[in-house]
């Protein structure tokens, strides 16, 4: 429990510095399975990627896509990411596993 409790710590923290939301803004759990994991983040980047800037883009039919090469090279640049297995999402994302 103490994890958790960490946990939205750093929710908050990341949320407040690294993406500049005011103070009041709203933070949400999303329980899924692991066969749902990848289409949950899916609609979470097609939903949110309007936030992201020149992180994310649109194919031709419309669909989101990442724009990881000069993504991860600016990322690797600043030191952020990429090495420790994490990629840039426009939103804070964490996933934990709950006994």
């Amino acid at each position: 429990m103490i994890w958790l409790h960490v946990l939205s710590l750093r929710v908050f923290v990341e949320a407040v510095l690294r993406y500049g939301l005011p103070l009041d803004y709203v933070s949400a759990l999303v329980k899924t399975t692991s066969k749902l994991s990848p289409k949950v983040r899916a609609a979470l980047d097609s939903n949110y990627s309007y936030l992201g800037g020149n992180a994310f883009g649109r194919d031709k039919r419309g669909r989101v896509t990442k724009d990881d090469a000069a993504l991860s090279s600016d990322m690797a640049a600043a030191g952020v990411g990429g090495a420790d297995g994490t990629e840039y999402t426009a939103y804070v994302y964490y996933e934990f596993e709950l006994p």
